[in-house]
């Protein structure tokens, strides 16, 4: 960017240059010659240079922009380039943090600090110093859709415990794309090396996005993506309530990554898409985390990890918790709508749906089948090749393990009655 302005500043001194020396010439030649028509008709186009028109000299375009700062004040001068100079830094803000010396970062030692946070939060870094411990029974999150929360919070291994049942408040002047959790909406954000502990159940009425940790990590359309590092969720076995889009860690995962951070909350969503880690992602990486909680949807879209996934990479993660949900319920996502890998990975949790479901992953769209490398349920490994499309996920028959394919045991409950039927009729014509 310093030399972009190096350039501009050439340009305009160069130009600055050429049209004083242009001047000076003409003049002095017109009245060498004594040619008063084409000294006017000089001045003429001068004089339509200041009223800000286009000249042409051969292959030059000159515009009046210097024959107007002539016209004026240095100093409003030296205010215009001021103000091209805030243009050019702002126009890329991947620049700024290099040109600019950074913030100075907020110290959080009391729970008091770890409040005023969250109306004061949008691209500052926050350190956490102690442990914290918080007896208040609502909890406003750290940013909101109008006002997401950008910066870093540095947890420095540091917990933050709520002594209490926790009720999420929604922001003051916010909507209904509000995340709900200890922060609420993250854009381009960094949350590191933080342990929430939750003494009580956590529950947030009537809302979506609702995260233990994170209500929604980033947003669509956001080129950087949220990071949520090194974090740890302890439930001591309590659960965590929202409707659409739940998870013990982070209710929505968008253009945003999880890496090696666990939570063991048992969670409920009172509609769609519950996971252990992320109740909906979109555009996600998770590496090297797990979740041991059960997870419950009243609706659809229960996993293990992950309720409902759409596009990005799980590797060296794992679920242990119970899954349940009317459709779509998975050990480990229940549901997958774009093109999503998955790699040394695991689920050993009980699944438990009342409609059509699958092991490992519950459904998928027909066009998107997942691709699954060296991933176990319960120490067996997933295949999901070769399967009849109604089979959702369910793993092929090994080692005596038959999966729950309802084309599977119809077909059984089909060769059982033939062969009953033809051994009646045997029956019966040995007796003749």
């Amino acid at each position: 960017m310093y030399y972009t302005f190096c350039v501009f500043k050439c340009i305009y001194c160069l130009a600055n240059e050429r049209l004083h020396m242009f001047f000076i010439q003409s003049r002095s030649l017109m009245k060498k010659e004594k040619n008063e028509r084409m000294y006017f008709k000089t001045m003429d186009i001068y004089t339509k240079m200041k009223d800000n028109t286009c000249l042409f000299f051969g292959d030059y375009a000159l515009f009046s922009l210097n024959a107007l700062l002539r016209q004026i004040n240095m100093k409003l001068q030296k205010l215009f380039l001021f103000f091209v100079l805030m243009f050019l830094l702002f126009s890329n803000i991947n620049t700024v943090p290099a040109l600019l010396p950074p913030p100075m970062p907020h110290y959080i030692s009391t729970a008091d600090d770890l409040k005023a946070a969250g109306y004061n939060s949008e691209a500052d870094t926050f350190i956490l110093m102690n442990d914290i411990e918080i007896a208040d029974t609502v909890w406003r999150p750290i940013g909101s859709s109008n006002k997401p929360f950008s910066g870093t919070f540095e947890g420095n291994n540091y917990t933050i415990t709520f002594k209490e049942d926790v009720i999420l408040q929604q922001p003051i002047n916010t909507n209904n794309t509000d995340g709900y959790g200890f922060f609420g909406n993250v854009h381009r954000a960094e949350i590191r090396d933080l342990n929430l502990v939750f003494c009580g159940n956590v529950t947030n009425e009537g809302f979506d996005n609702t995260g233990a940790l994170v209500g929604q990590a980033g947003a669509y359309g956001n080129a950087s993506p949220s990071l949520i590092v090194n974090c740890t969720v302890q439930s001591q076995g309590h659960f965590i309530f929202g409707e659409n889009n739940v998870s013990g860690l982070a209710g929505s995962l968008v253009n945003g990554v999880i890496e090696n951070s666990s939570s063991d909350f048992s969670v409920i969503a009172g509609k769609d898409n519950a996971g252990g880690l992320a109740g909906y992602v979109f555009i996600g990486k998770i590496d090297d985390s797990s979740a041991s909680g059960s997870v419950e949807a009243k609706g659809e879209n229960a996993g293990g990890v992950v309720g409902y996934f759409r596009l990005g990479n799980i590797s060296n993660s794992s679920a242990t918790g119970s899954v349940k949900s009317e459709k779509y319920a998975g050990g480990f996502i229940g549901y997958i709508s774009s093109s999503t890998n998955i790699e040394n990975s695991s689920a050993n949790g009980s699944v438990n749906p009342s409609g059509k479901f699958g092991i490992f992953v519950g459904g998928w769209d027909e066009e998107y089948k997942p691709t699954v490398t060296n991933s176990f349920y319960q120490d067996q490994e997933v295949d999901l090749t070769n399967l009849p499309d109604d089979s959702l996920g369910t793993m092929p028959p090994k080692d005596g393990f038959i999966g729950s394919s309802l084309i599977f045991w119809i077909i059984v409950a089909g060769i059982l009655i033939v062969f009953l039927v033809a051994a009646v009729v045997y029956s019966k014509k040995k007796d003749k």
